[in-house]
């Protein structure tokens, strides 16, 4: 970044690490890239079809296809705006889909390695070694965070990533129950719903998972 620069922080997470000379940081929305859209329309930039593919693949990625509770009229409105451009909507979703053949093989070692606790808790851990074993890289996992949702048991999702560092990243994923909480008290945040944070050790994981168990179980007796 040039010395100097004047530096504007678009975001639609909490503001929990404000930064630059504007902060434009708004949880409504469900993506950044409704947030650009409407600059767009502000007569800030033109949407050309070019800029309308990344935006719109933006939109159904934030949102996993639309089924985030952040998902709104307004997310729909503009993702039709956009659609209007003549994109070609089937091609990015189908993009937003695919797997590489070694993805794939993440993709079975999820759902085969998971443990599933009656409570409907799922969680998984990732290790390094599993990354060099499928020639992947770090961040090659991220598709994969909203697999064990599909799953008609699973209330709330829990991914554990070594980083190259050694530390654990943690994807805190639920279709009800709030996990936030829990994401801040390892001093991690995020929405309700899909939260972070990252971890020492495996010992954490096993204390984060103790916590999000014993959220998930409350919960319920509540239901």
């Amino acid at each position: 970044m040039p010395t100097g620069a004047f530096v504007i922080k678009i975001d639609h997470h909490p503001n929990h690490d404000p930064y630059g000379q504007l902060n434009w940081v708004d949880e409504t929305y469900s993506s950044c890239s409704e947030m650009i859209y409407e600059l767009a329309q502000a007569g800030r930039f033109t949407v050309t079809a070019a800029v309308a593919t990344k935006l719109y693949a933006g939109i159904i990625g934030d949102t996993v296809r639309f089924s985030t509770p952040e998902t709104s009229t307004r997310t729909l409105k503009i993702a039709s705006a956009l659609a209007a451009t003549d994109i070609d909507i089937a091609t990015i979703s189908h993009h937003e889909m695919d797997l590489t053949p070694a993805l794939s093989k993440l993709y079975g070692y999820v759902l085969s390695e998971q443990t599933i606790e009656p409570s409907g808790l799922a969680h998984v851990v990732l290790p390094q070694r599993l990354f060099s074993d499928l020639s992947l890289e770090y961040g090659d996992e991220d598709a994969l965070v909203p697999l064990p949702g599909n799953l008609t048991t699973v209330k709330v999702w829990l991914f554990f990533i070594e980083t190259p560092q050694g530390q654990y990243r943690v994807h805190f994923r639920s279709k009800a129950i709030n996990v936030n909480a829990v994401a801040k008290a390892f001093n991690g945040g995020g929405h309700p719903l899909a939260s972070g944070a990252f971890v020492p050790d495996l010992v954490t994981v096993g204390q984060v998972i103790e916590q999000m168990q014993a959220q998930v179980l409350a919960a319920t007796a509540v239901d």
